[in-house]
C-alpha cells in the first residue's frame, strides 16, 4: 500500500486529488482518504500488535466498471466513529446510504455506502470529500491518501 500526504488549502483541491486517484484506479484497486491511522500502545504480557484507533475516512473499491464508496460508519449502527445525529443526517443527505438501506449490504455492515459507475468517479469524489468535511476534518490535514492495487 502506498501512502501520500494530500493536505491542501481547500476541499476543492483535495477533491481534485481524489478524483485523479479514482480515475486511475485499477480493477480491484482500493483508495482510502482520511486522517492518519494511529494505534494504541501495545499492552499485556505478549505485547500483541494493537488494533488501530477509530479514525475518519472514506474508501473506494473499483470492481470492473463499478466504484463502491464507503464512509466510516456511525457508532449508533456498529461503525467506528461517534457521529452526532446532525452529522448522520448530513452524510445521508449527501447521498450515502446507512447499512440496511442498500439491498445487497450484509447484516451488521458498519459503514455508509454508495456505488456509482466508473464514469461518475468525479461525483463520488465530491461526495467523499463532502463527507469528510461533515465529519469535521480539515482540508489542510493531516490527510493521507492510501492506495492498494
Amino acid at each position: 500500500m502506498t501512502t501520500t500526504q494530500v493536505s491542501e488549502r481547500s476541499w476543492e483541491a483535495v477533491r481534485e486529488r481524489l478524483a485523479a486517484a479514482l480515475s486511475a484506479l485499477p480493477d480491484r484497486g482500493i483508495v482510502v482518504l482520511g486522517e492518519p491511522v494511529t494505534y494504541a500502545p501495545a499492552r499485556g504480557l505478549l505485547r500483541r500488535r494493537p488494533t488501530p484507533l477509530p479514525s475518519r475516512y472514506v474508501q473506494v473499491l473499483r470492481t470492473g466498471e463499478l466504484l463502491s464508496g464507503e464512509v466510516v460508519g456511525a457508532a449508533s449502527f456498529g461503525g467506528d466513529w461517534d457521529l452526532t445525529p446532525a452529522q448522520d443526517l448530513a452524510v445521508r443527505e449527501l447521498g450515502w446510504y446507512a447499512p440496511g438501506e442498500v439491498p445487497d449490504t450484509p447484516a451488521g455492515y458498519p459503514n455508509y455506502r454508495h456505488d456509482v459507475p466508473l464514469a461518475d468517479s468525479d461525483r463520488l469524489a465530491a461526495m467523499a470529500v463532502a463527507a469528510l468535511e461533515v465529519l469535521e476534518l480539515s482540508p489542510d490535514g493531516p490527510l493521507e491518501l492510501r492506495q492498494e492495487a
